[in-house]
């Protein structure tokens, strides 16, 4: 399974906010932990030798990934230019960078104006919706996602993230694809277990499985399970259209200052 997740005891999650009732809503009551399964690597594992007795993995609401991939699903399933694909991350994405680096140095005064501008929203047009940064967790993670007419790929680089000196994830650096129809699948498949879950915990509270001292909102507790229901299908539905001609030229202008230079 692709992407995996257990909810924590909806007894044992801890209501947010302070004072007098701190409450919970939808997000809050999806705490849990997860993992991404990638072949023999693991995205949101922690290494045993930087955190030995702490967390396997990440412990966050799940709804946070959940709300990632649904925005990313549109951008990852749009076909990316197989001459774009070595600058999206790794030592690739970091001498483009550095190359719009040394353009900026050679343009000063353009920056802040309209070619400037066009080219910075084109090379950041290249990893939009593509890229996955976890800054809620310390220290963070990172992977890319994209695809070709087949297949659907990932790749990560974990490589600075560290805990007392230890790589801080298991997966530090390394590249997966699988099929688009799989990749659809497990989205699906993701999508479905949530739902059906938290179908569950709603009626759960409904009932009422927390004590009175913790706030919730019923109404709108019932309405966001509907509306989250529908995340996937809209996702689906919506047909990402990068300017990959503009992305091609802004990297080749800008490979071609960091060339001479």
């Amino acid at each position: 399974m692709l992407i995996n997740f257990n909810l924590a005891p909806i007894k044992e999650i801890e209501p947010w906010g302070k004072g007098e009732q701190p409450g919970l809503s939808w997000f809050g009551l999806t705490q849990g932990e997860y993992w991404i399964e990638l072949g023999e690597s693991t995205l949101f594992e922690y290494d045993e030798k930087a955190w030995p007795d702490g967390m396997r993995h990440c412990e966050y609401p799940v709804a946070r990934l959940h709300e990632d991939l649904m925005d990313m699903l549109p951008s990852i399933l749009e076909p990316v230019p197989a001459a774009l694909v070595p600058y999206l991350f790794g030592d690739g994405a970091a001498a483009c960078w550095d190359a719009w680096t040394n353009w900026c140095d050679r343009h000063a005064a353009a920056l802040g104006k309209g070619h400037a501008l066009e080219i910075e929203n084109a090379l950041l047009a290249l990893t939009a919706g593509r890229q996955h940064i976890a800054h809620y967790l310390t220290p963070s993670t990172r992977f890319v996602a994209w695809s070709d007419a087949e297949n659907v790929y990932f790749a990560w680089d974990n490589r600075h993230a560290l805990i007392h000196g230890h790589p801080a994830w298991t997966a530090q650096y390394g590249e997966f694809q699988m099929p688009r129809r799989e990749f659809i699948e497990e989205m699906q498949s993701f999508h479905a277990r949530l739902m059906e879950q938290m179908a569950e915990r709603v009626e759960q509270v409904l009932i009422g499985a927390l004590p009175p001292s913790i706030y919730i909102d019923i109404d709108r507790l019932a309405h966001e399970q509907s509306q989250r229901y529908e995340a996937l299908h809209e996702a689906l539905n919506i047909e990402a259209q990068t300017d990959w001609q503009a992305v091609e030229s802004a990297v080749s202008e800008i490979l071609k200052v960091r060339q001479a230079a």
